[in-house]
């Protein structure tokens, strides 16, 4: 009977000590892709920007491919990502700032979740400063994070 009681600890002691760390991993990964996502997207609004001379008019909702633009960020601005859909965003507004372009990654809930929060701040440490209220990618109006391409 003891026997089988300190198994069952042992293996809840180490579900314990598991599942955190399979969290922390998927985390990173998620926010890999993200930042990753973000660098291309970056680089193919400045491309646009340079070929045409402007930047592509806002987008209507969320996932919606900049007019113009059809061929160039790819598959992941449709589908999306861990943190939620890509919208293009010029000439935008975020706590008192105006922004001259700007990648917002939208999602349909407005409180932000604990969880949400330790990925978007994952995201910050892999393409800025660490802190969600400053530098290129910060949290803006609702909580809605943001990557600045042009300031």
């Amino acid at each position: 009977m003891l026997g089988a009681a300190i198994g069952v600890f042992a293996v809840g002691l180490g579900l314990a000590i598991a599942i955190p760390a399979v969290q922390a991993a998927l985390r990173n990964s998620r926010a890999a892709d993200v930042a990753g996502d973000l660098r291309q997207f970056a680089v193919a609004f400045e491309a646009h920007a340079r070929q045409t001379g402007s930047l592509p008019p806002a987008t209507e909702a969320a996932g919606e491919i900049p007019a113009g633009m059809q061929s160039q960020p790819g598959a992941n601005w449709t589908r999306g990502s861990a943190t939620g859909r890509y919208l293009w965003a010029p000439d935008t507004l975020q706590r008192g700032r105006r922004y001259r372009a700007a990648i917002v990654l939208w999602r349909d809930h407005t409180r932000l979740r604990a969880n949400e929060r330790r990925l978007l701040e994952e995201i910050d440490r892999r393409v800025d400063d660490g802190y969600l209220l400053s530098g290129k990618f910060q949290l803006g109006y609702r909580d809605q994070a943001f990557f600045v391409i042009e300031p």
